[in-house]
């Protein structure tokens, strides 16, 4: 089964960016430490928040505003991290190892889903934006627990046999 993958050289860049990338974002989210070289004057905004108040904005504007993208980085790193876990191969890449990033893919989704439907009810306000914040990278944390769970098993097993 011809499968495209990533190589398997981009399993340690990735675990590199995923760690960091959490570093960076439970400092910012839990602890609210910033660290200063994120700091910036000026940044571009697809969305400008006066267009939401419904005052006069445009979509696609230049902010002169002091601005730490602390979280911003943190986000963009842990997700491209967290894919380049996802996509990329193992060493001993065959059928039975699909099968098992099939099943941690399917198992994550559905976890994912699981945790976000109670919280539709159950958080409200900004506090549902930051459950959907956190949401964006559930997915990829459980698939990767699931999947190097399940591969762990796997081998204790053969080990056992």
């Amino acid at each position: 089964m011809k499968s495209s993958y990533l190589s398997n050289k981009f399993k340690t860049p990735g675990w590199i960016l995923l760690i960091m990338g959490s570093f960076f974002g439970i400092l910012y989210l839990f602890f609210d430490y910033t660290f200063g070289v994120f700091d910036v004057e000026k940044y571009f905004a697809l969305v400008n928040v006066p267009f939401i108040n419904g005052e006069n904005g445009r979509l696609f504007v230049l902010v002169n505003e002091h601005q730490n993208l602390q979280d911003e980085f943190a986000a963009f790193i842990i997700i491209i991290g967290g894919l380049f876990l996802l996509l990329s191969r193992e060493k001993d890449e065959d059928e039975f190892i699909l099968q098992l990033k099939s099943d941690a893919l399917t198992f994550s989704i559905l976890v994912n889903y699981i945790i976000l439907i109670p919280c539709i009810f159950l958080f409200y306000d900004f506090a549902f934006l930051n459950v959907l914040i956190l949401n964006m990278f559930t997915s990829l944390f459980i698939y990767i627990i699931k999947f190097h769970w399940s591969l762990y098993r796997a081998k204790k097993s053969l080990e056992n046999a």
